[in-house]
């Protein structure tokens, strides 16, 4: 049976999918850690690393290039097919993946202007690339926007055009990069914004990414009440995550135990309110109820983390619909994609002021449309030219050093519905 491979080089995670090139259908999915982590958890760490010399740029992508290995002859192993059966391979993945994926210089988009040297589509081979453990096949991958848009973004917005007709349409993928998208009728205005590692879990004190363990919702009823907590597959707790955090936030505004400029409340008498070195921290979880044997909490310091996040994302949706011309109200659907986006509350992301009131619009909440967009450019022949259509109708609106933005960030700061 031909198969192929849709592959999303994310910044966290390598995802990938074996799709029988006969109709279609996903036969597995499987994912492994970039090992890229070990580097640093965001782009901008591991760019400059390989900057550094050709040497770390070199080591750095033959690990990478393992690993995208491993899940596929895991996958092959798994399904007990032969690994020649392999007709084609699809990546994608942001803009430092790509480059460093083909071993492409990246001081370009460490410095001003910031603009990435190589943009267009790329069509090759698995030998070519240095995947020797696979037979060699064909490999495609799309073309780039712009400097922190990469080829993720496209695959988004194939998944998004081919699935919603009416518009305009908000698409939004939210991570250490967020990329946010206006679909109108006749253009396609994307644009990026720096919202750190927070919503991922990775930079707070207790924080961890969507997985097994991660405290992904919180209740808090009232500022004494126990809070009722869910984990990402049922199990004890061992830190929390990006959508954890954005309920705790909510709960922690609705309960009056912080205000709207994100001060926990010192004149609260309720007893999750600890003190640490003068700062305070709400307590979510105690040592003993964890599977590390440490509390689960989260403290003003993380607050202040998160509400820079929440500033640089809010601002720029409201940028991009200003430059539209589209009011909150008139989007007609919204796409959030990412494993945040997935596992969202979207009632207490518009509390937050995350996410403006979209009272119009319809939601859809997907986990991975980057691998979605590169398994239609896996299956489908007339993919790649309507990826050159999309390309023609996106103008990328450049945030950086903009004084509007910043001072849309400053308005935006306050936990509150916009």
């Amino acid at each position: 049976m031909p198969v192929g491979a849709a592959v999303d080089v994310g910044t966290t995670n390598i995802v990938a999918q074996m799709v029988s090139m006969a109709d279609g259908e996903i036969l597995e999915t499987s994912s492994i850690q970039n090992p890229q982590t070990r580097i640093g958890p965001d782009v901008i760490t591991r760019a400059r690393y390989c900057s550094h010399s050709r040497s770390n740029l070199e080591s750095v992508r033959r690990t990478t290039v393992a690993a995208i290995q491993s899940v596929i002859l895991g996958m092959f192993e798994s399904l007990c097919l032969d690994a020649r059966s392999l007709r084609r391979i699809v990546f994608v993945g942001n803009t430092v993946m790509h480059h460093i994926l083909l071993g492409l210089p990246l001081d370009s988009l460490l410095m001003p202007p910031y603009h990435a040297d190589h943009t267009e589509e790329v069509i090759t081979t698995t030998m070519a690339i240095g995947m020797k453990l696979l037979p060699d096949t064909s490999v495609y991958i799309p073309p780039l926007v712009e400097s922190f848009i990469g080829n993720d973004a496209i695959a988004n917005l194939l998944f998004v055009n081919r699935t919603n007709q009416k518009h305009p349409v908000l698409f939004l993928d939210i991570g250490t990069n967020t990329e946010i998208a206006v679909i109108t009728d006749d253009k396609i205005l994307i644009t990026s914004a720096a919202s750190g590692p927070a919503f991922e879990g990775m930079s707070l004190q207790c924080g961890m990414s969507a997985r097994s363990g991660a405290i992904d919702s919180v209740i808090i009823a009232d500022a004494f009440a126990r809070p009722q907590i869910h984990t990402i597959g049922d199990t004890a707790p061992c830190g929390i995550c990006g959508t954890g955090v954005v309920s705790l936030l909510a709960g922690l505004l609705q309960s009056g135990l912080m205000n709207e400029s994100g001060s926990l409340n010192r004149d609260s008498p309720s007893p999750r309110l600890h003190k640490d070195d003068g700062l305070l921290r709400y307590m979510l979880v105690t040592e003993s109820e964890t599977t590390t044997h440490q509390s689960i909490f989260l403290s003003q310091v993380d607050i202040r983390m998160v509400q820079q996040s929440k500033a640089a994302i809010a601002a720029a949706i409201m940028m991009l619909l200003k430059t539209a011309e589209v009011l909150p109200s008139e989007i007609v659907h919204t796409v959030i994609a990412g494993v945040f986006g997935s596992r969202l509350d979207l009632a207490n992301a518009t509390t937050i002021g995350l996410l403006p009131k979209l009272t119009g619009s319809s939601f859809s909440l997907i986990e991975n449309g980057a691998i979605e967009g590169a398994r239609i450019l896996l299956i489908n022949d007339d993919a790649q030219q309507e990826v050159s259509h999309l390309v023609e109708r996106i103008e990328y609106i450049d945030l950086m050093d903009n004084p509007d933005y910043e001072s849309m960030m400053a308005e935006l700061q306050f936990f509150r519905p916009i």
